[in-house]
């Protein structure tokens, strides 16, 4: 009985991952559709099109936040499932910093829409966007840190894979080091925003193939995939 109730496990870890992935991905679809990226170098922008679009700025940030949720219950599933040892634990803390990190990003990012409902009528609209550009750039370290964070739990599981799964470690290892540079590019030019979107791309194969992987069974009691 044992083996069945892990074998139930990894498959419900593997529907909650895959769940993380559809979150994050209607997240980011919301968020391209409204064309509500936010640039802190253009902060007068930023605000009207928040204030422009301000439910699918939320309904982003609230699908944003289930990721992270989920993410969390996903990391201590993944760390059973792989057998509590110290590779599995190191990767889950990695997904439950990282988790930690996106939902703080989130909050400012709460934050940012109610500011952005309150500028247009502000007495002192300059006061108001010096306040949001603090907010808005915390919120993008707290993204990028806790995305550097999630990248890193990626690198340990695709290795803890690798021998059950060559292509689940091996795009795994593709996908961390594409990531790190699309990580980078929006603080070096935030017109290159969409390329680090593109970059990512191997990250969400990963993921899907990863959240199916799970699916089939428990990964510790099939050493040959």
């Amino acid at each position: 009985m044992v083996p069945f109730r892990m074998e139930q496990l990894s498959r419900l870890c593997g529907v909650l991952w895959i769940l993380v992935v559809v979150t994050v991905a209607t997240a980011l679809a919301i968020t391209l559709v409204y064309d509500i990226t936010l640039n802190p170098d253009d902060i007068e922008k930023a605000l009207q099109r928040v204030a422009l679009h301000p439910l699918a700025h939320v309904t982003e940030l609230v699908f944003d936040t289930l990721s992270d949720v989920l993410l969390l219950t996903v990391a201590a599933l993944l760390y059973v499932v792989f057998g509590r040892r110290l590779g599995p634990m190191l990767g889950s803390l990695w997904f439950v910093a990282a988790a930690i990190l996106l939902a703080a990003h989130n909050m400012g990012n709460f934050a940012f829409t109610w500011i952005a409902g309150k500028h247009a009528a502000a007495a002192d609209p300059a006061a108001l966007e010096a306040v949001a550009y603090a907010v808005l750039v915390v919120a993008k370290w707290g993204v990028t840190i806790g995305s550097f964070f999630f990248v890193l739990g990626v690198a340990v599981y695709s290795a803890i894979s690798f021998p059950s799964s060559k292509f689940i470690g091996g795009l795994g290892f593709v996908a961390v080091a594409l990531a790190i540079p699309a990580m980078a590019l929006p603080w070096i030019n935030p017109n290159l925003e969409i390329l680090g979107y593109q970059l990512y791309l191997p990250m969400l194969i990963w993921q899907i193939s990863f959240g199916i992987w799970l699916l089939r069974a428990n990964p510790r009691t099939h050493p040959e995939n």
